[in-house]
């Protein structure tokens, strides 16, 4: 059995039971239900993305890629206000690096769990928690800007 064949019972599974999928960590049960090709023993998905429309359903699965369309496009805000170009003399390289990180950390995720099964493994939510960090400090950069700067009614 290949991945090829480990995707269609996953498909098979969450066109099955749209709303909820088979249950967390329930692929390997119901293999042999969906699938064709039996080896006497179940494999696991190898696809993030096919284990959570499997495992959780179209729901799940629709909140888990916008979760991380949501992490990628807050890596890239980050990114471009924390650069060098954005920031001037406030350029701070440890912040910057946070960002870069956490975009290429999203990129291999993305590419990578498109042949291992890891959505519900701890890397994808430490990346998520970066990036709501970086973009809290991104926030409090532009609020400490704004209040140094003297406001037009404060000049003489």
């Amino acid at each position: 059995m290949g991945r090829r064949e480990a995707w269609i019972a996953a498909w098979r599974m969450a066109v099955g039971r749209p709303p909820t999928g088979v249950g967390l960590n329930c692929y390997v049960p119901n293999f042999s239900f969906s699938s064709d090709c039996w080896e006497g023993f179940a494999k696991a998905v190898h696809s993030t993305w096919f284990a959570v429309l499997a495992e959780g359903g179209f729901p799940a699965f629709f909140i888990f890629t916008w979760m991380c369309v949501r992490v990628v496009r807050s890596a890239i805000s980050s990114t471009r206000d924390l650069s060098p170009e954005k920031m001037g003399g406030a350029y701070q390289a440890a912040p910057y690096a946070m960002a870069q990180a956490v975009l290429a950390g999203m990129a291999g995720f993305i590419v990578s769990g498109t042949f291992l099964t890891q959505a519900f493994t701890w890397p994808v939510y430490i990346l998520l928690a970066l990036a709501a960090a970086t973009s809290r400090y991104v926030l409090a950069q532009a609020a400490r800007a704004t209040s140094s700067s003297p406001s037009v009614a404060a000049r003489p």
